[in-house]
């Protein structure tokens, strides 16, 4: 598909051009064109164009164009010298088949602060261009006073794992 919205991010040709908040969209002005006006029209949503929004959310300065993003802190685990070497740098699917579930006193905490950003993938390659490899098996987990999010890195995937931390 050309032009879509995925959890509330609109997308141009695989670019983050717009977000949908409260029943209106709020697209960059940049991207208007009859094609996106005539998709829009489709989906029945209102909407907006702005200056910027494309920046905002490329940046990640903003959830949704309009509050600040209440980020969450980042902890990231890996495996313990002492765990079972079968677990190490291995796919999710493996430790699911052979231990059913990632048991999380196999790991230890190696990094523990607040990121800029709460997209997995992002993370992933901030950790790695900072020469702070991120591997198969670690695990991130974004969290807050309220809830976490564990996800196990896999070969292309991030696999949301039960929170038994």
């Amino acid at each position: 598909m050309k032009i879509y919205i995925e959890r509330d991010i609109l997308y141009y040709y695989g670019n983050k051009i717009g977000y949908l908040y409260e029943e209106t969209l709020y697209i960059d002005e940049n991207f208007k064109t009859d094609l996106l006006e005539e998709y829009i029209k489709n989906v029945n949503f209102n909407y907006i164009f702005e200056k910027e929004i494309f920046d905002k959310i490329s940046k990640g300065d903003f959830l949704k164009g309009v509050m600040p993003k209440q980020l969450k802190k980042c902890r990231i685990w890996r495996l313990k010298k002492e765990a079972d070497e079968f677990l190490k740098f291995i796919p999710y699917k493996e430790v699911v088949e052979k231990y059913e579930k990632v048991v999380i006193e196999n790991y230890e905490i190696v990094y523990d602060e607040e990121v800029e950003t709460n997209d997995l993938q992002e993370i992933f390659e901030k950790f790695n261009n900072e020469e702070k490899y991120l591997y198969i098996s670690d695990l991130i987990e974004l969290y807050n006073q309220n809830e976490s999010e564990v996800y196990y890195i896999d070969k292309f995937h991030f696999f949301s794992i039960e929170n038994n931390l």
